[in-house]
């Protein structure tokens, strides 16, 4: 497991946990909204209960783009002041919130992902064994026993008595295996060279391209080998990789035919238009004379060095083959490369210049796919990686704390619905309680109808009228059943409804009050005789 990532059951899939995720940022942020918007409300509703006047902007409850859109729109850039700060942190917790919902998607994909667990199992394999001494084609088997190396992060330095197979996810861990031939390499390149071809056929590539001596140095070896391949355009070799190999050793050192210690050396070089020679005479003897130009080449040198102590050594690796099987060494990196070659050299690409550790690779490849060639199925305990799917632990933290902030809402709003009933059932939360409130508040057989073309008022009136509005405990009027008969009893119209009973002299409307006027908004009446009482929201209940 990752630091910042965790891994779920195996049976999880990708695309099921991201649907789950989005599922999750889309709930908990309409929760947060829910609870967060709410939590005010509470407040003012519970210092309401006490009997305390309170700023109706306490009772603001922001749920969406539209009515975060709907505050804007009255308070402007007034919502930025100090006295609105508890709407302004709706508006910022409600785009926030609701822009997550929309991009919960996103979030899904990337709290998640693809993994893998590692864990000590049983894997199926093949022994090596010395029967081979060589092969010249497998690409299927090399392609991808080479990447299953790369992925299993082999290390360069060993070559491998056991092959788990390729369809297993199998990693490497040194203590775990037991190989018997270790390897230790020098690489130079990929350098540029300059080479000509002289067109002289001799008994080795050298003398067809005699610069090569300096960089392969033949007379190290006992046995070297050389093979090619290319793409010919208009008589021309537009691309070459040639391929040499030499190995040194002594003869079996040892009672049961094997060395200890064995020299390659395997070189690369990548050559451009090179002449074709009219008459080829043999296979490496295929080149024209060609000035000297510049070439890539890439080389490793390496010591091979096999344990001393070996439980078995018929079922270890066999780099010590015969001098006779050095060909096919030659062969299989021609052939491995070369459909690579003659597609890149085809199209006019460039040419993919080969690595000094890619031929250390594929030579580990090459020896341990010969290598099993007869079959010995055994099964060893080794390290296997399992795809997972993991979330990260950072986005859990996150839909923790929210989660948490939910918890601790919901609890805060159930202790006010259980032990403050009443008062929640009488305070208004919703548009459509305020408006139930306001019809509730309005005796309909007195009430005044005054129309909408004559009352209107402009933004900066209803923002005075907001924020110099209270709402009192006692202004509360009745309880959900009169709530919704108000409701059903009363009809849309484009009239404001004013209390009857109620001294039409005098309305305060913010700080201004307008003398034997009717009022503008039956939510501000004025109704103390000079007693400087503060405005009341709502119709019933005045001393």
């Amino acid at each position: 497991m990752n630091a910042t990532w965790i891994s779920l059951p195996a049976d999880r899939t990708l695309p099921e946990v991201q649907a789950g995720l989005t599922l999750v940022v889309t709930v908990l942020a309409a929760l947060t909204i829910f609870i967060f918007v709410r939590t005010r409300w509470i407040s003012a509703t519970r210092r309401s209960a006490k009997g305390k006047d309170v700023k109706l902007s306490s009772f603001v409850c922001l749920n969406s783009l539209g009515e975060v859109l709907d505050a804007f729109i009255v308070l402007r850039t007034r919502v930025l002041s100090k006295r609105h700060l508890g709407i302004l942190a709706q508006c910022i917790v409600v785009i926030f919130l609701s822009a997550s919902s929309l991009l919960s998607g996103y979030v899904a994909r990337y709290a998640s992902r693809s993994g893998y667990e590692v864990s000590r199992q049983a894997v199926s394999g093949y022994l090596a064994d010395r029967l081979s001494g060589g092969m010249s084609a497998a690409n299927v088997e090399w392609n991808e026993t080479y990447y299953r190396l790369d992925q299993a992060g082999f290390p360069l330095n060993q070559l491998l008595d056991f092959l788990p197979a390729n369809d297993l996810n199998w990693k490497f861990d040194s203590t775990q295996w037991n190989n018997s031939w270790t390897m230790s390499c020098q690489s130079s390149g990929p350098a540029s060279v300059a080479l000509a071809t002289t067109g002289y056929c001799g008994n080795s590539i050298v003398s067809e391209i005699p610069a090569l001596a300096e960089f392969l140095s033949p007379n190290d070896y006992q046995v070297s080998a050389e093979s090619w391949s290319g793409f010919e355009w208009n008589n021309r070799w537009r691309d070459i990789y040639l391929f040499s190999t030499a190995k040194a050793q002594s003869a079996f050192a040892n009672s049961d035919g094997t060395n200890n210690s064995v020299s390659i050396s395997i070189a690369a070089i990548h050559m451009r238009n090179v002449t074709k020679k009219s008459e080829p005479s043999s296979n490496t003897c295929q080149y024209g004379v060609t000035a000297r130009s510049n070439s890539t080449l890439s080389k490793i040198t390496c010591q091979l060095s096999r344990l001393k102590q070996v439980p078995d050594v018929n079922n270890t690796a066999f780099p010590d083959y015969p001098p006779e099987y050095q060909q096919t060494l030659s062969n299989a990196l021609t052939s491995f490369y070369g459909a690579r070659l003659a597609q890149e050299s085809a199209t006019k690409s460039p040419i993919t210049i080969i690595q000094p550790n890619e031929l250390i690779r594929f030579y580990q490849t090459y020896t341990v796919v010969k290598d099993v060639q007869y079959r010995q199925p055994v099964t060893r305990f080794i390290n296997q990686a399992d795809t997972v799917v993991q979330v990260s632990i950072i986005f859990l933290a996150i839909a923790a704390f929210f989660a948490l902030i939910v918890l601790l809402g919901l609890l805060n709003y159930a202790a006010l619905v259980i032990f403050q009933n009443k008062a929640f059932r009488h305070t208004p939360l919703t548009r459509l309680e305020w408006m139930i409130q306001s019809i509730s508040a309005t005796d309909k057989r007195h009430s005044v109808m005054i129309p909408t073309d004559s009352a209107r008022v402009d933004a900066s009136d209803k923002r005075a009228a907001f924020e110099t509005a209270v709402y009192a405990r006692n202004a509360m009027v009745g309880g959900a059943v009169r709530q919704r008969s108000s409701w059903r009893d009363s009809s849309a119209s484009t009239a404001y409804m004013a209390s009857p009973g109620l001294e039409y002299d005098k309305y305060v409307l913010g700080n201004v009050v307008s003398q034997g006027s009717q009022p503008t908004s039956p939510w501000v009446p004025y109704t103390g005789q000079g007693t400087g009482r503060t405005p009341l929201l709502g119709g019933e209940g005045y001393d």
